[in-house]
């Protein structure tokens, strides 16, 4: 559905710009005649007079001419005002004979002839034959030859000097209506006589701007900061002419401007146009034919001439329709024009104005500029919705307005476009916005805009090198706060004004109850002597802020907390839970005393200081220690040769490792064997070939598994295998058979592997003292395997039992290589065990257990001097109970320091009541600050432990007094004053609030690309200067290339409607907001400007001049309207009388500025009833205008 919808929307809009798109071409029909032009002038025809100078262009310069030589002129055409001269008047004689022709240039000389006394035979005297006869007079040749000289000289200048009235004309038309017409250079003329119809108008165009010098004077047609146009519209109509090949040539005149009075580059370029245009086209020399009659041809004659801005909402129009297909969303005011409600205030709303501040104040909505709740009421509605109609009456302050609301749009970020019908309404805009945000908002409103775009453009490069975005949002920030605090002491300094003026029979209200201001006065009298006991100031208008029974609570607490306990409560106290006990003071004293008091030196070299180890901890390490080297001391020789070899190093450990793994493979092959043993039960004699019993079973094994057999004849070549085969059994019988052999194989193995065991254990083992082969039995490997762990664990004692203790103890400071450097070194087997088993268990220990007291001694003295920062840091050194403490813990007083800890106790106890009593005076003192002080300072009365008196009548007393005394006390000249002060504040702190958001939103916005191209821009404004030299050409179209980046750059444009659509793109060019002023004198055309804003307000006045609709067809207008139309809301209202701001009135309720500022009462009143039903506010004092009567007494002479 919403899809349905969205394309619906996009139907209805796109029905409208076509209509308007046809409402156009209606108006203005592409003119394909140059003497259609309303003004034009053929370069041709000018006077040849030195007032007259055309400038040049060149297309190429040769490299030899520097790049600031002047190769072009800096103006199209100067004409200055020639100097006039008279003739030399004749020679006196012949005054009656001359007529008057001799004093104008252009006339030649004629005589008053008189024929009337000839007879019939004489010749008739002509002017020639009376000349002929004067000349033979010197004197009069004389004369008659300066006067012909006089007139060839003058000739020249009469027209120079038409020429100069005739621009004097065209300057003043120009300036009246500037945003209706255009001058234009314009060469290559198209000469077509098409079917469609004859077109002969030029093609290659560049606008102009006129410019007068009054000091010279002299005018100068210099070319506007616009490229060169290609005038495609000729060919809308000329099927022939393909949209592409135009395309081409635009992007091709868009890499290089061609110039109009541009020399072979321009001609080669106006050829290349002619070929598109048809097979026979051609660019003509003066006097030539074209081939064909009917074929295009182009020649070079430039001109200027005078056209209507219209082609820039043409060119407009179409753009929007082509965006429309294109853009996903679209400007919601025009889904409301066309019938489709979006964030819409229904016509019949009366919207609500609360909040709405009366003199334009609001803490959201930043207007820099005095304003009123009108102007609030337009930002607060364009927060919420996408337009706002406006309705402004004759000097009501719509310029005002609307530059107080591009200060607040420019604070959060916006984009703006200020558009009208006419350059007028905007004139003032410019210089009407506070002026540190001037430099964001370019005004165009003539053809020389470049100046103020360069200043801007400065400005903005300036604050965006030296400005913090950041720093700007703080600033901006502080400036917030700052601002609603002048608003808030405002508003509250009007009521207070409002307040005084109804003081005389404004009820007095005390905890809401209202008393008529006499009743006030006869209780004060009355109460007088008992009631007047709470002291001044309080707060007007408060109830008691405590009740009568916490009261008599705070009033007691001025006996359970004598003011030494609140003294001594008002330092930061520690807790007594922060204290050790009195009992465990005594014992810490008498701890430290105790160890104090021993010398603790020895052995101290040996310890790292500083160290920090529990000493429970290092005693631990020590009996760990001594429980380690016990092992040395209980151990048998054979375990001191196990500990040596683990102490000495892997090399020593080898043998051992070596006989561990001999059981462990002993084992494995007992085990392996068990099964054959068992099952086969092999016997072999050990006296059965005892060297080579091995080899020949191997032989035997062979001799089998190969196919052989065990029979007399292999027996008798083999006699130690009968040997073998004789002696051994298996399971009672000789052997006969492979696996017979193979089992008394595994048995000879088995032997063989435990022999090799023994004979190791008795090298190795039992030499040192260790377990005899007779204790190992029958199968020794078993025997062997139990001792494995325990010579594992012997080998393993030095480096997984020594070591890390040692290494622990190290790390606890102990200096172990230094110390046992002096140990006794001993002599014999197992000296270096038996000396670090003495080393431990004798020198060690007392260095140890020294150095555990010395540490404890350190951990006594921190507790104490802990004990003595925590009193010290709680901030209460100046409390007695804290000096008496601190002077128990320095001189280990335990006595002392229990009378101290105790007075912590009780007060400790004695704090929730001072606890109470602050609370309640803390609230007390929001309403009665002085009533709390009395109290806090037990002053008088207030120091009792009861109260004074009745409170809740005191109270009520001195309400009473305190209010008549401040309604007694006012001056309204004071609180105005205040008002002025604070108004003027507030509109300052604004006004630089506004600034500091504005840039710093303007900072954030600037991109990369867009700051490169300001800068760019600026450096080729620099470059091109007076724009003579052989580059500029080049530097301007490049600087017209960065140009649309640096459109977007700037968030305000101030410029006509027309300039308006010839200078942005619908389709790139997008604004937050789109404010159209006059609005009821722009046409429905001025939706192709509305279209560029996201929000519009729109402002007018229904009342004033309506859109002229001169020359236009009413009958074509509605066949238009009938045909694109249809569907469309109040689609009969689209005709040229159909205002911008009457079709807004349709969709939006406006909002009227009420207030008029410029007329006095009696002037603005008829108009007032007449036409806005006396809404509006007329606001200038009428005391300081000086009113003259109608008529007066003039006396003249008769």
């Amino acid at each position: 559905m919403e899809e349905i919808h969205q394309n619906q929307v996009k139907g209805r809009i796109l029905q409208i710009f076509k209509y308007l798109q046809a409402l156009d071409q209606l108006r203005n029909p592409v003119i394909r005649d140059l003497q259609l032009q309303p003004w034009s002038l053929w370069m041709k025809d000018l006077p040849n007079h030195p007032s007259i100078r055309i400038g040049t262009v060149t297309d190429r310069v040769s490299e030899s001419v520097d790049e600031g030589s002047d190769v072009s002129s800096p103006y199209v055409l100067r004409v200055e005002r020639p100097t006039l001269t008279e003739a030399v008047p004749p020679p006196q004689q012949y005054n009656n004979a001359l007529k008057d022709t001799w004093k104008k240039p252009e006339l030649s000389v004629r005589f008053n002839l008189d024929n009337s006394a000839k007879s019939e035979d004489e010749l008739e005297i002509t002017d020639e034959s009376a000349l002929e006869e004067y000349l033979k007079d010197s004197a009069f040749a004389e004369w008659y030859e300066k006067r012909n000289q006089w007139a060839q000289r003058e000739i020249p200048a009469r027209k120079a000097m038409s020429f100069y009235n005739k621009l004097y004309e065209l300057y003043a038309r120009l300036e009246r209506e500037s945003e209706q017409y255009e001058l234009i250079l314009g060469d290559g003329l198209l000469n077509w006589n098409h079917s469609t119809g004859l077109i002969r108008h030029p093609i290659l165009l560049v606008r102009l701007k006129l410019e007068f010098d009054p000091s010279v004077p002299v005018f100068s047609l210099m070319e506007a900061d616009q490229p060169v146009e290609l005038y495609t519209s000729l060919f809308r109509s000329v099927p022939e002419v393909t949209g592409t090949a135009m395309n081409r040539l635009h992007e091709e005149l868009e890499q290089k401007p061609f110039h109009p009075l541009g020399g072979q580059e321009t001609e080669e370029f106006l050829t290349r146009v002619v070929a598109q245009l048809s097979p026979y086209g051609q660019v003509l020399k003066a006097g030539e034919k074209p081939i064909k009659a009917e074929a295009p041809s182009i020649l070079r004659d430039p001109m200027v001439f005078m056209r209507k801005r219209s082609l820039g909402f043409s060119k407009a129009v179409e753009e929007i329709i082509k965006d429309i297909s294109e853009r996903d969303e679209l400007p919601g005011f025009l889904e409301n024009i066309v019938g489709v409600e979006h964030d819409l205030l229904p016509l019949d709303h009366n919207e609500s104005v609360k909040g709405i501040d009366p003199n334009g104040e609001d803490e959201e909505i930043l207007l820099s500029k005095p304003a009123n709740s009108e102007q609030l009421q337009i930002a607060d509605r364009l927060n919420r919705y996408s337009a706002v109609l406006v309705q402004g009456p004759p000097g009501t302050g719509k310029t005002h307005t609307i530059a107080n609301l591009i200060g607040h749009l420019l604070a959060h970020g916006k984009s703006i476009l200020v558009t009208s019908h006419t350059s007028k309404a905007l004139s003032v805009l410019h210089e009407k916005i506070v002026e540190p945000l001037q430099p964001l908002c370019l005004s165009v409103l003539t053809d020389d805009s470049r100046k103020q775009l360069e200043s801007t453009v400065d400005a903005i490069t300036e604050r965006l090198a030296n400005s913090n975005p950041d720093q700007l949002e703080q600033e901006a920030s502080v400036l917030q706060k700052d601002r609603i605090d002048i608003l808030k002491r405002l508003r509250e300094t009007r009521q207070k004004l409002l307040q005084a003026r109804t003081d005389e029979y404004r009820p007095v209200i005390i905890a809401g109850e209202e008393y008529d201001p006499a009743q006030a006065a006869r209780k004060v009298y009355e109460l007088r002597d008992s009631a007047h006991w709470i002291p001044s100031p309080v707060r007007l208008n408060a109830a008691l802020p405590l009740s009568a029974r916490e009261l008599e609570q705070l009033y007691h607490t001025n006996m359970t907390v004598t003011k030494e306990d609140e003294k001594e409560l008002g330092y930061s106290l520690p807790d007594p839970e922060q204290l050790i006990l009195p009992h465990e003071f005594e014992t810490l004293v008498e701890n430290f005393l105790t160890l104090s008091g021993e010398d603790l030196t020895a052995g101290k070299e040996y310890w790292l200081p500083g160290s920090q180890l529990e000493p429970a901890a290092l005693e631990a390490q020590l009996l760990e220690l001594q429980a380690t080297v016990k092992v040395i001391e209980d151990a048998s020789n054979w375990q001191l040769s196990l500990l040596e070899a683990g102490m000495l190093g892997l090399e020593h450990q080898s043998p051992w490792q070596k006989l561990i793994a001999q059981i462990t493979s002993t084992c494995t092959t007992a085990v392996q064997a068990k099964e054959v043993l068992l099952e086969y039960n092999p016997r072999v004699p050990d006296s059965c070939l005892p060297n080579d019993i091995e080899a020949v079973l191997e032989e035997i094994l062979q001799h089998l598994k190969h196919g052989g057999s065990l029979n007399f004849l292999k027996l008798v070549t083999k006699g130690h295998w009968k040997t073998l085969i004789n002696q051994a059994q298996v399971n009672g019988k000789p052997p006969s058979r492979l696996e017979h052999f193979e089992a008394v194989k595994v048995l000879v193995e088995l032997r063989s592997t435990r022999c090799k065991l023994l004979e190791r254990w008795e090298r190795q083992v039992t030499v040192v003292e260790g377990p005899k082969l007779a204790d190992l039995g029958l199968e020794p490997e078993h025997s062997c395997r139990q001792l494995v762990p325990f010579i594992t664990e012997s080998l393993d004692w030095y480096a997984k039992r020594w070591t890390p203790l040692l290494d622990q103890l190290q790390y606890s400071g102990f200096y172990w290589k230094e110390f046992y450097e002096k140990t006794q070194i001993q002599l014999g087997n197992y000296g270096e065990l038996r000396r670090l088993e003495q080393a431990v268990s004798q020198e060690l220990s007392r260095m140890v257990l020294t150095q555990a007291k010395r540490l404890k001694l350190n951990q006594l003295k921190a507790q104490i001097d802990q004990l003595k920062s925590t009193v010290e840091t709680s901030n209460s050194s100046s409390a007695q109970v804290s000096q008496q403490i601190l002077a128990a813990i320095h001189e280990l007083k335990a006595t002392d320091y229990r009378e101290a800890y105790q007075r912590f106790v009780d007060l400790k106890d004695r704090a929730r009541e001072l606890t109470l009593r602050k609370e309640l005076l803390s609230r007390l003192e929001q309403d009665a600050p002085a009533w709390a002080t009395d109290i806090f300072q037990r002053k008088g009365q207030h120091g009792l432990g009861t109260l004074p008196g009745n409170p809740a009548e005191a109270w009520l007393w001195r309400q009473f007094v305190d209010e008549l005394d401040v309604r007694a006390n006012k001056s309204m000249e004071e609180l105005l004053s205040q008002i002025t002060y604070l108004s003027k504040e507030l509109r300052n702190k604004t006004a630089v609030l506004v600034e500091k958001k504005a840039w710093a939103a303007q900072v954030r916005r600037t991109t990369v690309r867009q700051r490169l191209a300001l800068n760019g821009w600026k450096q080729l404004m620099h470059r091109i200067g007076k724009g003579t030299g052989k580059r500029a050409p080049g530097f301007r179209t490049e600087a017209r290339k960065l140009m649309p980046i640096c459109q977007s750059a700037v968030p305000v444009w101030i410029m006509p409607l027309s300039r308006v659509v010839e200078n942005f793109d619908p389709r790139t060019n997008r604004f937050d907001v789109v404010i159209i002023d006059e609005a009821s004198q722009a046409d429905v055309l001025a939706l192709a400007a509305l279209y560029m804003g996201k929000q519009v307000v729109v402002v007018g006045d229904n009342e004033q001049v309506s859109p002229s609709a001169v020359g236009q067809k009413q009958e074509e207008t509605d066949k238009l309207i009938d045909e694109h139309l249809v569907g469309i809301p109040n689609a009969k209202l689209y005709d040229g009388l159909f205002s911008i701001y009457d079709l807004a009135g349709t969709a939006f309720q406006p909002i009227c500025l009420r207030e008029h500022f410029r007329c006095v009462t009696p002037i603005i009143q008829f108009s007032n009833y007449l036409s806005y039903e006396g809404k509006i506010k007329p606001l200038r004092d009428e005391s300081t205008v000086k009113v003259l009567p109608h008529t007066i007494a003039y006396r003249v002479e008769a």
